[in-house]
């Protein structure tokens, strides 16, 4: 009787050791998974603050772009009516420079 009972304490301590190497081992692959996660999330966090600065820059330009044209717009508006009171000759030639500045405006 007492062999059969050593034999089953023996049996239970090697089921019990083993039960404790797979909770450590459990622990360990979820610790790993959570320094994965916190990584991620970092590297999501990062490229929203990227996106974020893209997206303002991107604002910017195209407001720049925008006022850039409406002065030169003014510009040539202005020049226009200046020319009205000019001589014939003077018209001409400041239509050519206008043109010209259209072309230009049309290919940034």
């Amino acid at each position: 009787m007492e062999r059969t009972y050593t034999c089953l304490s023996r049996l239970h301590n090697r089921e019990l050791e083993d039960k404790a190497k797979e909770v450590s081992e459990l622990k360990t692959e979820r610790h790993k998974k959570k320094l994965n996660i916190d990584e991620l999330e970092g590297i999501a966090r990062l490229n929203l603050a990227e996106a974020a600065i893209l997206r303002r820059n991107a604002q910017v330009t195209s407001e720049q772009r925008l006022a850039k044209a409406e002065a030169e717009k003014q510009y040539m508006f202005e020049k226009i009516k200046l020319t009205e009171n000019s001589s014939s000759h003077h018209k001409v030639v400041v239509v050519e420079e206008t043109r010209h500045m259209c072309d230009v405006l049309k290919d940034p």
